[in-house]
């Protein structure tokens, strides 16, 4: 199955229970066989891993199938409601991201 999981980051790139959670979803869907991307942010200013850098970190051996995609999380500054102004931003960076991938995707897991 190929499968798009979209979160708003995996550890121990962001630190939370969430983002433990799609590490963990992200590297046992691939490991049963699935083809998974995983589309993750890190908070701007911070290093954008690469996809080696992602499967070292999950201990996934090079040939597993998982694709990596990962952006830098939009700052939006700090008005009443930035949180959400930014989070509206991160999904419309996503969305012209895998808009026209979106027919090879048998299903999508959005989380955060």
């Amino acid at each position: 199955m190929k499968i798009l999981l979209l979160t708003d980051g995996i550890y121990p790139y962001v630190v939370g229970g969430m983002q433990k959670h799609s590490f963990y979803l992200a590297k046992f869907l691939a490991l049963r066989g699935h083809q998974v991307t995983l589309a993750h942010c890190v908070p701007v200013g911070k290093h954008l891993p690469t996809e080696e850098e992602v499967k070292n970190v999950m201990g996934l051996q090079e040939e597993i199938a998982l694709k990596c995609v990962c952006m830098h999380f939009p700052k939006a500054g700090w008005l009443p409601g930035h949180y959400l102004k930014e989070s509206y931003l991160y999904s419309h960076q996503l969305f012209a991201r895998f808009k026209s991938a979106l027919s090879g995707i048998d299903y999508i897991y959005a989380k955060g």
